[in-house]
This record gives C-alpha cells, sequence and structure tokens, in this order.
C-alpha cells in the first residue's frame, strides 16, 4: 500500500476458460485503521479487499479470520472475497490441495482448495 510499504496482491477469482474473474486486493492482517482498510481497495483499483490472519498452531489445520472491506467500510460477509483469500492462502501454501477453518463475522465454516497447475 502506498506509503505504508505493505504487500498487497491482486488476485482475480472466478475465471471462466482461464480469463476474466474479478480482482481483489488480498493482504495479510496489519495494524491499519478502520479508514486506511477502506482505501486500500481504492488505491488498488479493485471493488473490495480481504486481510488475513493465520493462525497455524492448531493440529486440525489452519484457523484463518477474514476482513472484508470495500471503500464504503467492512462487510459482514463476502463470497467473493472469502473465494479470494482461500486462492491466496493456498498459493502460498505446500502442496496440491490446501484445508482451513474461515472465520468471518462470528461465524466458522470450512474451506478447502485444489491447485491445479497456476489455478486454484
Amino acid at each position: 500500500m502506498s506509503g505504508r510499504g505493505l504487500p498487497v496482491a491482486i488476485v482475480r477469482a472466478g475465471l471462466r476458460e482461464g480469463s476474466g474473474g474479478s480482482p481483489t486486493a488480498v493482504m495479510d492482517e496489519a495494524p491499519l485503521s478502520h479508514d486506511e482498510r477502506r482505501r486500500v481497495p481504492v488505491l488498488m483499483g479493485t471493488s473490495h479487499a480481504v486481510f488475513v490472519s493465520v493462525n497455524d498452531s492448531r493440529p486440525s489445520g489452519p484457523a484463518v479470520s477474514l476482513r472484508l472491506f470495500t471503500a464504503e467500510g467492512d462487510l459482514p460477509a463476502c463470497g467473493h472475497g472469502t473465494i479470494t483469500a482461500l486462492a491466496f492462502l493456498s498459493g502460498r501454501a505446500k502442496g496440491r490441495e490446501y484445508r482451513t477453518t474461515f472465520h468471518a463475522s462470528g461465524r466458522f465454516f470450512p474451506g478447502w482448495a485444489v491447485r491445479e497447475t497456476t489455478h486454484v
């Protein structure tokens, strides 16, 4: 993010036949204010951003907290942002399959992805 030097990935989720998709900004959780989080999608030219916080200490696999934002503010839920976070995390993980438990807006739910060449 400009001025902060924080890494932001742009992930295109929902590709059809290898093209298209909706670009979403994805970042590891960082000490950003609510207003700074709202600016991320604006600065990155995306409609929304997702902030991920990974806790790898669970024996059943990682637990990932999600915070989802648009320029207007935080979102209680966003399927597209959740899928984008899953693709982002799967891309960083070793192995072909990635499983996690997501936490967002007081809910817990499973996530699962399979990597195939350059796509998840």
